[in-house]
This record gives structure tokens, sequence and C-alpha cells, in this order.
């Protein structure tokens, strides 16, 4: 029996058939391993969607900072601010002060029973004496005065007070509403009346262009005075319509304040301060 060695032929052709072997049983694992991971496209379909990142919750200050203040609805905030101001109009202090009278006055129905209750005594002066004209006894007399209505009068007089407060209450509720529809009716006059002087001013200032315009070409020659004057006239015919523009904004600033109590300006800015 012959030992392969080194040196042998025979010896070194199974020693590169077997490493030849080894390579090729390598192969297909080296390329299932480099698969890891992947999925075809039909079964990447049948795969539910990834879950969305989770963000952490944020608080009302960052919320906050996040939102551009001066892009929200200022007439609002000075509508709000109007009609909270108008809560402490005089007129509703009188009507809490009708609510609180009522409920003084349902107190008293309450307590009304007492004052229909009389009790009376006299004394026998002679007896206690030991006077000898002394002629009846007993030494004292001790009376009660009930009337047979006081269950039906105090439980009436009851339920007129708590009518009145309820009468009270509705009448408070009433005021305020219309205090409230008469504050915001003023508000949108207010700035009508702003507008319109705006606008007003706009005219004059194009009246006053176009006067000035006349006033160089008259210098130039180009246009006769009587166009000239005409567009002066113009221009002084709108300034009488911004004085009388200007008197109705006024008023209608002061009709405001006269529900608010504080001058109109004020509130608008005491609406607008946290911006």
């Amino acid at each position: 029996m012959k030992i392969l060695t080194n040196d042998n032929p025979k010896f070194n052709h199974m020693r590169r058939l077997l490493i030849c072997l080894l390579i090729v049983s390598c192969l297909p694992a080296a390329g299932i391993s480099q698969r890891v991971g992947q999925r075809p496209d039909t079964i990447r379909k049948r795969l539910p969607a990834a879950a969305p990142e989770r963000r952490m919750p944020v608080n009302n200050l960052e919320v906050m900072q996040k939102i551009d203040v001066s892009k929200l609805n200022q007439d609002s905030i000075i509508r709000e601010k109007l009609v909270s101001l108008v809560s402490k109009n005089p007129g509703i202090s009188i009507a809490d002060a009708n609510i609180a009278i009522a409920g003084y006055d349902l107190d008293r129905a309450r307590k009304s029973w007492m004052s229909s209750i009389n009790a009376g005594a006299n004394i026998n002066e002679f007896v206690i004496r030991n006077s000898a004209a002394a002629s009846f006894f007993p030494k004292y007399n001790l009376g009660v005065t009930i009337p047979f209505d006081i269950l039906s009068k105090t439980k009436r007089e009851r339920k007129v007070a708590e009518q009145n407060i309820e009468i009270a209450n509705y009448m408070k509720q009433d005021k305020m509403q219309s205090l409230k529809t008469e504050v915001l009716i003023r508000y949108e006059n207010y700035k009508e009346k702003k507008e319109l002087v705006r606008l007003q001013i706009t005219v004059i200032d194009n009246d006053l262009q176009a006067y000035e315009a006349a006033q160089k070409n008259y210098a130039d020659g180009r246009i006769e005075i009587e166009i000239m004057n005409k567009a002066y006239q113009s221009y002084v015919n709108e300034q009488a319509k911004l004085i009388s523009k200007q008197r109705d904004l006024s008023v209608a600033i002061l009709q405001v304040e006269e529900l608010i109590g504080i001058p109109l300006q004020q509130a608008i800015q005491d609406a607008l301060l946290f911006k």
C-alpha cells in the first residue's frame, strides 16, 4: 500500500480537488447571507406600513411660541373687550341693586309671620298688694293672638318676593343684552366713520396733487386760470367734507365711551396688550 505524500502527484491532485469542492460549497451560503433582509416586491407590498414616528408632546408655552399672534382677528378681540367693559356699566349696577333689594324682601317675607302674632299681659295690682278692694283673681293675665290666615299670608308674600327676584334677574339679563348690542352697534359705527375719514384724506391728497399740477400747468401757460380755479375749488370742497367726517368720527367715539366708561383708545390698547 502506497502512502500519499506531498511529492506524490495523486496526492496533489486530490488536495486541489478538495479545495475546489470546499470553495463551491461555500458560494451558495455567501449568496444567501448577502440577500438577507431583502424581499421581493410582491412580499413588500403585502407588509403593513411602518408606524409613524411618535413625537413627544409639547407644553402650552411651546405651542404659543409657534403661533403668529399678529394674524389673530384683532377686531374680535376688541369686541370682546368692549363687551366686558359694558358689564361694569351703571345700568348693570342698578340691576344688581334691584336683585339685592328683592332678596331682602324675600327674607322679610319669610319672617312676616312673626309680626302677625300679638302677645299681651296684665297684672292685677290690687291682688298683688293684698288690697281690700281686690275682688277678683288671678293676679295676672297672659294672651296670644294668632290670625287664621297667617300661613296663607306668609306663603303669598314669600312667593311674591321670589317672583320679584326672578323679575330682577330677567331685567339684568335684558339690560346686559341691550348694552352688549348697543356697544357693538356703536363700535361698528365708529369703524365706519373712521374708514370714511381715511378715504376722505386719500381723496384730498389726490385733489391736492391735481391742484398743484394745475398750478404748474397754468404757470407754464398750458391751461387757463379757470381750470386751475376749478381744481382749487374741488380741493377746498373735499377739505370741508373731511371736517364733517372728522366731526362724525368724534361723535362716534364719544358714543362708545359713554357705554364703556373709559377712553376708546385705551380700551383698544388694553385689548391688544398681550400682543
